[in-house]
């Protein structure tokens, strides 16, 4: 629990580098791994609800060039 704690501390001012694209105006790479996710769960019939909607607000924020939350 300890060691827990002290990650969070350490990495508790860290921006996702997803962020920092969407912030900043650039394609994510929500494709490459929320994206073949989702399509290789559909291929092996398995549901993947939350991941779908992670990809597609990921998606919209992108296309709307807006942040994911105030900094």
């Amino acid at each position: 629990a300890d060691a827990v704690v002290e990650v969070i501390r350490v990495t508790a001012a860290n921006t996702s580098s997803m962020r920092l694209d969407l912030d900043q105006g650039r394609t994510t790479e929500i494709e490459a791994i929320s994206g073949y996710l989702c399509h290789r769960a559909r291929q092996l019939g398995i549901d993947t609800p939350l991941n779908d909607q992670l990809l597609q607000r990921v998606q919209q924020l992108s296309a709307q060039g807006q942040q994911t939350c105030p900094p």
